[in-house]
């Protein structure tokens, strides 16, 4: 079954390129109702991880061509990089077997759909490093070496970020296509979170916050000095809208409640694509 995310996430790899016409963009929630609807949808069909196991994020880059496959194998990493850093906070608190699932989600649920490129982009592959990290946090979780080990894989997914050209890594019109896939899951996955204004999957909560982080603290500041130089109105939109959206995470440990319910993450991630969109158009 297409689960939220592979839908979501291959559509937008191609947003870049046929998005800027305004044809492919999400349709705003009006309310919270309507959100609660979609969360209903996503709880059966999600793929969610505590309970139907590991679900697609993206479809494999060698269905793609050109640019849509760039920005396609950019989210993918990029979305391993949001599980990284959610992981870390969780390891940082002592909380192992919580960080466990997102040390297993690059491996277990990305590195198939980049396994192929990374050949043909040159870069080493990966996928024994990050099985190593999992092993140690899952049967080793208090062995010293898996600071060390997380290093490595930190290391690994940005090498394999930096095969794109820098010229595309540093283009405003490239990254945002890129940040808007990634912001999409993170709405997916806040959205499948949540139900009756509880938060019942902590493992989605802590997935979409890793993505906003990822987004907001290093993809976009790649970008921030060249579109404020481009388009300063569209910059501090977007700062303003990342910086609003990140307050729906206070922590890696979910609230008793939503502090910003799913209707709005949902508005605040498409302004960011329609800001992003108009900024980038032709």
């Amino acid at each position: 079954m297409l689960t939220v995310r592979s839908l979501s996430i291959a559509a937008i790899a191609l947003s870049g390129i046929i998005g800027m016409t305004g044809c492919n963009k999400t349709p705003p929630v009006e309310d919270a109702k309507a959100v609660e609807k979609t969360e209903e949808k996503v709880e059966g069909g999600h793929g969610s991880h505590s309970k139907s196991g590991h679900s697609s994020h993206s479809k494999s880059g060698s269905e793609l061509k050109g640019e849509a496959k760039d920005v396609n194998y950019l989210v993918n990493l990029g979305l391993m990089k949001g599980h990284m850093i959610v992981a870390k906070e969780l390891l940082d608190r002592g909380k192992v077997a919580e960080a466990e699932p997102h040390i297993g989600h690059p491996v277990e649920e990305i590195y198939l759909d980049i396994e192929e490129e990374l050949d043909d982009r040159g870069v080493p592959q990966f996928k024994d490093t990050l099985n190593g990290l999992h092993d140690l946090v899952k049967y080793k979780p208090s062995d010293p070496a898996i600071s060390q080990e997380y290093g490595a894989s930190i290391i690994a997914i940005d090498n394999a970020i930096a095969a794109l050209p820098e010229e595309q890594r540093r283009s405003p019109a490239f990254v945002l296509q890129a940040i808007n896939g990634i912001l999409d899951t993170a709405n997916a996955e806040y959205g499948a979170s949540i139900s009756d204004g509880k938060f019942v999957e902590d493992i989605e909560y802590q997935d979409s916050r890793g993505f906003v982080l990822y987004v907001k603290d290093i993809l976009y500041p790649s970008i921030e000095d060249k579109l404020a130089e481009e388009n300063p109105k569209a910059d501090q939109k977007i700062k303003s809208a990342l910086a609003k959206l990140i307050l729906a995470w206070p922590g890696p440990i979910p609230p008793e409640a939503p502090v910003v319910t799913a209707s709005e993450v949902n508005a605040g991630v498409q302004e960011i694509r329609e800001t992003s969109e108009k900024a980038i158009a032709p």
